[in-house]
Parts: C-alpha cells; structure tokens; sequence
C-alpha cells in the first residue's frame, strides 16, 4: 500500500541518445499521465492523479440504437435520453435504459426540454416537429415548423423556443396549443445553440458563423450580436451566475453518401454530432468531421470573452457548470473536461471508450450521466466510494529489450495499489506476449516522499502500471518514476578503404601522367571505415597494424582513443612491406563495466612502399633510345623521357604499365645533332614514389 494523493502523470524524460545508462519515465504533470485508460481517475491540469466519477454503463431494454445523442434530467430527477438511427426516447429506469417512445417518422432526437407539467418537448430531425411525450411515453406532436432541422428547445416557463436550420430561423411556441410563429432570423444556415439569459432573453448561437446573439423576445423580437468567435460553430450555451459559457468549434468535414428524406434511409448512425446539413430539395447529406478544434470561453459584463479551454485536436459537444466548475465534453476523444472558472486550472474528469460524448449532465458531484456516438451507450456516472478506482498508464516503449528497476510513487492523503507488466509487443491486448499484472509490494521510503519497490517483471522492451484506488480511498498519485536499463547492443564494422600514398590493388582508378614538376611525395595514408551502431550509444576507435606473416598486433593509433571514422597513418617511415589494417570499436564511453561490447574488422592487405622505382639498362642503338624501369612493391604508372628542353610522356613497349618492370624503346628527338646530350627520365609507381634519372649519351 501507498500513501497517494489524486491524479497520475506520464512525463517521459528525455535522455540522452542511445547510452546505455539507467533511464527513467517521470510521470508528474498532466500530459504525461494523459493517454492512459481511466476508470475514475482524474487528471488535474496541475498534475497527478485523483479518484473521481466511474462511469458505469447502462443496459438497454431494446435493440441499441445508432447513438444516443442528447439526455435531460425532470425536477423529479428521473433521466430521458433521445436516441437517432433510430429515433427514439428513453427512460433510465435504475441500471437500464427502457425504450418509453419510438418515433418511427424521425431520424434523430435532437434537443429534449421538460415543460411545466413535467411533460418533455422533444425536437426531431428531418421533418422539423416537436412532440411532446410524458414520463410514461404517451405521445403527440405539437407542431410542425417550416425547417428541417431543429437543433435546439429551450422553455422559458411560457414559450418555448426552437433554434432550427437551414435557414437559421428562431421560433417561439405555444406548448400547449401549439401555435408557432418566427420571432428572428440569424442570416446564415443554423442556429445550433439556445439558453434563457434571463426573462425575455435568449441566448442564441450559430454556423456556419460562430455567432453569439442576445435575443430581446418581445412583440418584436430584437438582437444584439454579442461576439462573433473564430470558427464555424456555436455548438453549447451556460448560462450561471450572470455569465456566458459557450463551446466554440472549428471543423472541416468529409461528405458521405446523400440520402432523400425519407426516414428509412436513415438506417446507420451518422458518424459524428456534426449537423446534417439539407439542401433546398430536402436531401440531407451526412458529414464527419475530419479534423477540428474547439475552446471554451466565458463572457462577462463587458462582452469580452476569455479562453477557459482549448483543443488543438477535437471539438466541445456541450459544456455545463455545475459544482463551482465548467465542465465541457469532447465529441473526438471522449473526455470530459473540468475547468475552474477561478485560476483555469482544469483537469480530465472521465474517458468513454466510444471517444465521441454527445451530452452528459453533471447531477452533483457524486453522480451524472453520460450519452455517447461511434457507438451508442449511457453511461451512470458515481462517485460513491462503493467500487474501487483505477488508471491504466499507456504502454511505454524502451526501445529495445531492457530490464527494470525501482517504481517509485509519491502519494498522498491515503491508499493506492500498485501493479505492473512487461512485454513484448506495444499492444497488451496480446496477452500471450505480455506477463501477468504483478504487485508492486514490500516498498520503503526514499528521499523525496516516494516509495520504493522493485519491479518484478522480466526484461523486456514495453511497459505499463496500473493504479487502484480502494473503495473511499481520495488518495492523491503526484509522481511516479520507474527505472530501465536497456540492453547493450553490440556496434558492428563493416567497411575499411584506404586513400593517399598506397599500392597494390584496389578500386578502377587512372594512371596519373607524370607532370613536369611533381609534387612532393608526404607518405601519408589515409584510413577509412564505416561501422553500424544500433543502439547510437558514444564509442571510440583503435587502429592497428602489422605486416603480413607476423602474428602481433602493433597499436598505430596511440593512446588517446580515435572518436572519427578516419586516421591518417603517416607511413613514410615505415618499412616497405605489405600490411593489414584492423579497427576496433568499443562503446564504452556509454556503458558501465562489464557491459561494454567491443567488435573489430580486419582490411584487405595493404602494400606499403616508400622507395623510388630503379631506372637500369638505358643506352642509345642507332635513332632508338631503349632502358628498363623497375619498382620492388607497386605498379609503375607513368614514365617521362627529356631529351633537350621538354618533358614527353612515354609508354612501355607493350603499351600498358601493368606491373612493377617495364621495358621502354623511345625514338630520339628528329634532328638530334650527332654528339653528346643528357636524357633525363622520370618514373613513378602507383604508391606515389618518383624518381628522377639523368644520363650523358652519344649519338
């Protein structure tokens, strides 16, 4: 058992690329412990975790419905929900919801409002009526405006008021005669969003203008147009204690298949609470969001509103205060969010996992109702302290095959358990590559008011842990740390080349030409490599050499380790000879002791040549100038011949240097006057060497 406090985070710390080294996930502000599964648990925007309301779902008494889409409370507290595909009201009744109405002309239930006998007007969609049903379920319908759609009721005690679409059209109806009469028109296509302000004024919002209206509702209506929100929509209204809430959207939507409208084409659940827009022709076409964001703002005395809340990702469906909080729902991830209207601090409250709540109402504290698409469900909110809370953290990835240290917890104000798991593949729901859930016990008390126990899973590369909250615990999690060490992995070699003063064979190259002042020979050979380093840990190189038939290693690098991929091996003064170069890599530098792994690689031999080619046999046979030219180790590649004042390339007279020993026969110059001259012949062979040779010759 832990001492804990209320809500979960998952940090996870950045380390250090690929060492090594023990890491750690940190879990203490609010975005690390977002993306785990929540039942009950909250997540304050000030970090932790918290127990809050479980949701539980309910059993229906009928065939599910496409979605649920609106739910309502009676001053008698009994619950109605209004369902689409197909439309239909029903009464929670304990655990279970019970079918009490089916409205087999309609496609959705849109908006449900109880009026002064506790009956409920129901607004519909597509043929704009409003029905009014009791309790039990009887039924009739009250009026018929001239709209397809109407998006919102609202009762003022008198009138009631129907926001509608696709003409943005607000009418005001007699509940019990059913006279209806236009009061205003909003100039766009939908007025999505009503609320009473007070007497004789309602609050209106629109789309595809996120308008806010105030509506004088007179003989003659007027309007005041409050504030006109970046966005498309208008989705929810509040109004308490002489302020605004309003859920604000901004969508893109995908169309889907048309269809007339004629109910029964209405058959599968529209995929989103996006409105279902109509054309003049009554064809409604169904459009899901695609992507979206949406803010919660509230509005005081001077009309200027202020961001509560902001999804970068995600839309609000409703938004509600209740208990001293706003609460709003998101119809993408299936959260609701509270939202303290004092210092903006806010935290997740509950999580479906149909991730798409369309409407919910907080009774108290202790207990709502949630109603949800992308999957129809009603789900009883609690907070009685009867059932046990949990927090399933999201699966953490280590990478690669790792073994697992201390879980520590930092909890207040009462008792949590702990659990926890390893695995081998990102999803858990493969249970048969995943270890059980195990307790987390026997902890001790660290610095920093954590407490310590070791994990008990085996190595492996993911993992989770699990928090319970027993029944009336309020503990509160402020921070969870736990500690893994991946697994070495060994850096691999995989290429050596070579480059500067070398012979021998190697890639297709050409023979330089001999120029008239060759450049200085340094001797320096250049050493090149290519290594694979799986795991990105720090490494450093050894370089060294021995000359083929010896049986011992000779360090070429020093002492100091080499950390780039290249040396420059200054071989002039080393023996002629042929020789192998070996590379050795070692991460180290990254890991500890004897978790060290090293490799090495061994080039192809290497020809070491430091001495000129040797110049032998030359002399004079009539106009013909013949010699012999010849290196110990390399290939020649190229010969010059000076016979007075200029340099001319000459070639062997098989016509190809392709060895150590060529023989040359070269033409004397046209018109060499008889006597004596000097010939002077340049040679070099492909490791770089050149020498030069001057002889005396009589013609």
């Amino acid at each position: 058992m832990y001492k804990t406090t209320i809500f979960t985070l998952i940090s996870v710390l950045s380390f250090a690329a690929g060492a090594s080294t023990t890491r750690q996930w940190h879990f203490e502000k609010y975005m690390d412990f977002k993306g785990g599964k929540s039942q009950g648990a909250m997540l304050p925007s000030t970090g932790g975790l918290i127990p809050g309301l479980r949701a539980v779902k309910t059993e229906t008494s009928d065939k599910v419905p496409g979605l649920f889409y609106t739910v309502t409370r009676t001053k008698n507290g009994k619950i109605f929900v209004g369902s689409g595909d197909f439309a239909a009201m029903w009464r929670l009744d304990g655990t279970k919801l019970v079918k009490i109405a089916d409205l087999k002309a309609e496609v959705l239930v849109t908006s449900i409002t109880e009026l002064k006998n506790g009956d409920l007007a129901v607004a519909t969609i597509p043929n704009g009526q409003i029905y009014r049903i009791t309790q039990t379920g009887k039924m009739k319908i009250i009026a018929k405006l001239p709209a397809a759609h109407i998006w919102a009721l609202v009762y003022d005690g008198t009138w009631l008021y129907a926001g509608t679409g696709p003409k943005s059209e607000l009418f005001r109806i007699n509940p019990d005669t059913g006279k209806s009469e236009k009061i205003w028109d909003a100039g766009q296509e939908h007025i999505l969003s009503l609320a009473v302000e007070k007497p004789g004024y309602i609050l209106a919002g629109t789309a595809p203008k996120a308008r806010l209206y105030r509506i004088k509702t007179g003989a003659k209506a007027t309007h005041q147009l409050l504030y006109d929100f970046k966005g498309n929509e208008v989705r929810s209204i509040e109004y308490k204690n002489k302020k605004i809430f309003v859920a604000v959207n901004n969508l893109t939507y995908r169309a889907t298949t048309s269809y007339s409208s004629n109910p029964s084409s209405f058959r599968t659940a529209p995929p989103s609470p996006a409105p279902l827009m109509a054309n003049a022709r009554m064809v409604f076409q169904r459009r899901k969001v695609a992507n979206g964001s949406g803010s919660v703002y509230t509005i005081g005395d001077d009309n200027e509103p202020e961001i509560l809340l902001s999804l970068r990702s995600g839309f609000f469906t409703k938004v509600q205060f209740s208990g001293g909080f706003i609460h709003a729902s998101d119809g993408q991830s299936g959260q609701i969010y509270q939202i303290n209207p004092v210092d903006y601090s806010g935290a997740i409250m509950l999580e479906t996992e149909e991730r798409q709540v369309l409407d919910y109402i907080l009774i108290d504290e202790k207990q709502g109702i949630a109603v949800t698409g992308d999957g129809a469900a009603c789900y009883r909110l609690l907070r009685d302290g009867k059932d046990k809370v949990t927090y399933e953290s999201k699966v953490m990835d280590a990478t690669r095959a790792s073994s697992f240290g201390m879980f520590m917890i930092n909890v207040t104000g009462g008792n949590v358990d702990v659990e926890t798991r390893t695995g081998t593949v990102n999803d858990p729901k493969d249970d048969k590559l995943w270890n059980p859930w195990m307790k987390q016990a026997g902890g001790k008390l660290v610095p920093g008011g954590f407490t310590a126990s070791p994990v008990k899973g085996p190595a492996a590369r993911f993992f989770q842990f699990r928090i319970t909250w027993p029944a009336g615990s309020k503990a509160r999690v402020n921070a969870v740390k736990v500690f893994f060490l991946p697994a070495n992995m060994m850096p691999r070699l995989m290429d050596i080349a070579f480059s500067g003063a070398v012979g021998g064979s190697g890639m297709l190259r050409l023979d330089p030409s001999l120029l008239a002042k060759p450049g200085l020979r340094n001797g320096d050979i250049y050493i090149n490599w290519k290594f694979y380093n799986p795991d990105g840990d720090m490494h450093y190189f050894r370089v060294f050499y021995r000359r083929v038939g010896e049986k011992n290693w000779r360090l070429l690098s020093g002492k100091k380790p080499v950390t780039s991929t290249s040396y420059k091996w200054q071989a002039l003064h080393y023996p002629d000879g042929i020789y192998e170069v070996k590379v050795e890599v070692d991460d180290s530098p990254s890991n500890a002791g004897g978790t060290a792994l090293k490799s090495s690689l061994v080039s192809q031999k290497l020809v070491v040549d430091n001495t000129a080619p040797l110049l032998t046999a030359l002399r004079v046979a009539g106009n013909k100038l013949t010699f012999s030219a010849k290196d110990n180790l390399s290939r020649l590649t190229a010969v010059s011949v000076k016979i007075g004042h200029h340099w001319r390339i000459v070639m062997p007279k098989d016509g190809m240097f392709d060895s150590n020993a060529e023989e040359f026969t070269v033409d004397l110059p046209a018109g060499l006057k008889k006597g004596t001259h000097i010939v002077s012949v340049r040679i070099m062979d492909e490791a770089g060497n050149v020498a030069t040779f001057s002889q005396e010759i009589t013609r």
